[in-house]
């Protein structure tokens, strides 16, 4: 090799992580299993697609000149450990003094972790080796490289004394967060990574990565992955303010996830698709418990998840086979080989409302505007959006001649709390137009509800009576506003109603009517009767589900107060009559209708008709005289 190209290629592998894995590391490919024993060492290339997205984001942040922070939620044997230490691995060969250390959770991952990325430096070519290689004999623990390179790459488990020392690492992989908690006997999995985190701090070029499989709505790795996405998927954070860049990667297009059908298996799984779109549900589940997507055990669970994720026979045939593998325990199934980050945390059923429709309602909602604020104030003449902030986001103004009901969620107002949400809906487009959601006392939700249903053509409110909610009642009521959702409509008023109010007014959530509210919106949602906006809602309902008890609700650590607002809109139009068809309005008139020859052809028309209606009662009476 010239001196040229020696440099090239040096060059290129040090700039070009692809390059390097696809020309020099070397991987023992493993069975579905994960055991390596008698398979072949084969090139680390081509990556999987949920290895490229790993890759693409790092080399964004490298450009950008922001820190690496990766979060991943994942199913089993997808190789990101093996891709995370290839990363290590390179950082190590190229930039000198580079501390990486990775945690496992146990002993025996440990092992495994280190076998990878010794095999990457013992499979270097010798004359690459001796250029970028660490030096020989290798540490117990890791890799060394020489004194006047002083790169390190460190291997220890979540329980070693030098994890809770830390240090001043460059990189940090933290691997099976998510079983940490089960393995702590002094602090908590919380701590340790609050203290590793620290060690790492927030520069560029330190590098952050956790990478886990679920293990319940407990942990650090659930609180670090929640608030992840929760900041990852809402716009008024700031894109250098984001952290952690949370990735989900389900077993859905795995190729080794999936197991020949056959023919008849394929034939069946069509025919039962074409019942359903033509409408014959009964005739698509018949042929659904046929292929066992429907049973005593889970009901009809599976044929479901085909129709919301467009699980394959060859899937479901893999998916069927895998759950009997866990004795037909799902929740285990869905822990290791989740559809959703959701179902991962969830360990039980499913989520309450279909995912297909909030992710295309969440990638809709990207393209519309709207007006933000923090309060409405009513003018008299006017109503005026007021304030910095967007606790108000306004979709679209009244409309002259529709009718729309407001749905109120109280909370304390707490900072660190529940959120207080008003949702507008409207009754004639069916859509939900205008949103508060914010921390507020509960009689200010109360003064603003009444304001905006005053704006919007003089709204029901149907405010929710539980906890603060009476609250919030007791202002719309002090405020005089009259259009008040009862309690049970259609039964007179008692003659002690400033003394019996709160069981007048507004609804009461209880355990016997919670799922039958929840139901109606889940309905609505499901078949796309009513239209969402805002992506704070949609954001809630993709963390709101049903528990080990089929409780619907949030997740631990989330929320439902927009959900809710929403529901209690939604009920106050479905107990209320019939909405007005709306009339049809007229167009603007416009400078022809004005001109003097129109004016004189509608004149002549005018006066044509008047002559014709008078020769018409001069000929009936002369027909009565005669």
């Amino acid at each position: 090799m010239s001196s040229i190209a020696e440099y090239a290629f040096w060059n290129r592998c040090a700039s070009d992580f692809r390059f390097f894995a696809q020309h020099l590391l070397k991987i023992r490919l493993t069975n579905d299993s994960g055991f390596s024993r008698g398979k072949p060492i084969v090139p680390f290339w081509p990556l999987s697609p949920e290895q490229e997205a790993i890759v693409s984001w790092v080399e964004e942040c490298i450009a950008r000149g922001i820190p690496v922070r990766i979060i991943v939620d994942k199913c089993r044997k997808l190789g990101m450990s093996t891709l995370i230490e290839a990363l290590l691995y390179w950082l190590c060969c190229f930039r000198q003094e580079f501390q990486a250390v990775v945690i496992a959770q146990a002993t025996t991952p440990a092992k495994k972790i280190l076998e990878i990325a010794q095999r990457f430096d013992r499979k270097l070519p010798p004359d690459v080796h001796e250029q970028i290689g660490a030096k020989h004999p290798l540490p117990a623990n890791g890799l060394s490289w020489k004194e006047d390179w002083g790169s390190n790459f460190t291997v220890m488990t979540q329980r070693s004394e030098e994890t809770a020392r830390g240090g001043d690492p460059n990189a940090l992989h933290i691997s099976e967060l998510g079983l940490w908690h089960k393995r702590r006997a002094t602090i908590s999995d919380e701590d340790a990574m609050t203290s590793l985190l620290d060690s790492l701090g927030d520069s560029s070029g330190t590098f952050g990565f956790i990478e886990s499989t679920a293990c319940g709505q407990v942990g650090t790795f659930y609180d670090r992955y929640v608030r992840a996405q929760a900041k990852w998927n809402d716009e008024r954070v700031p894109f250098e303010d984001k952290g952690w860049r949370p990735y989900f990667f389900t077993f859905q297009g795995v190729p080794k996830y999936s197991k020949d059908a056959g023919p008849e298996w394929e034939e069946k799984h069509a025919a039962a698709l074409a019942l359903h779109i033509a409408g014959d549900e009964a005739g698509a589940q018949r042929i659904a418990t046929e292929l066992r997507y429907c049973d005593d055990d889970n009901g009809s669970l599976w044929w479901e998840r085909v129709l919301e994720y467009g699980l394959t026979a060859s899937q479901m045939r893999w998916v069927l086979a895998k759950v009997e593998d866990h004795r037909g325990d799902v929740a285990v199934f869905d822990q290791e080989f989740p559809l959703t980050w959701q179902l991962s945390f969830v360990g039980s059923g499913r989520p309450v409302f279909p995912a297909g429709v909030i992710e295309q309602w969440t990638r809709e909602a990207s393209t519309v505007s709207y007006e933000a604020g923090t309060t409405l104030v009513d003018l008299g003449v006017a109503t005026d959006l007021q304030g910095v902030g967007d606790a108000w986001r306004i979709w679209k103004r009244p409309e002259p001649g529709h009718e729309y009901t407001v749905g109120t969620d109280t909370a304390t107002g707490d900072p660190e709390g529940d959120y207080c949400v008003i949702q507008v809906f409207d009754r004639h487009t069916r859509e939900f137009v205008a949103e508060h959601y914010g921390r507020v006392p509960p009689d200010v939700l109360g003064q603003q509800a009444v304001v905006a249903a005053s704006w919007y053509n003089r709204a029901v409110i149907n405010p929710e009576e539980n906890n603060d909610g009476g609250t919030t009642i007791r202002k719309i009521l002090d405020l005089g506003y009259p259009h008040l959702q009862l309690r049970r409509p259609g039964l007179p008023m008692p003659a002690d109603v400033q003394t019996n109010w709160r069981n007048l007014y507004g609804t009461q959530v209880t355990g016997a009517n919670r799922n039958d509210l929840v139901n109606l919106l889940r309905e609505n949602v499901r078949q796309k009767k009513v239209t969402f906006r805002s992506k704070r809602t949609l954001s809630e309902m993709t963390t709101f589900v049903y528990d080990r008890r089929s409780k619907p609700d949030h997740m631990l650590r989330t929320h439902s107060d927009g959900i809710f607002g929403a529901i209690h809109a939604l009920y106050a139009d479905y107990v209320l009559t019939s909405v007005e068809p709306l009339r049809p309005v007229e167009a603007p008139k416009t400078d022809e209708h004005w001109s003097i020859k129109a004016r004189q052809e509608r004149r002549a028309e005018t006066i044509g008709r008047a002559e014709a209606e008078r020769e018409g009662r001069r000929w009936k009476k002369k027909r009565s005289a005669r």
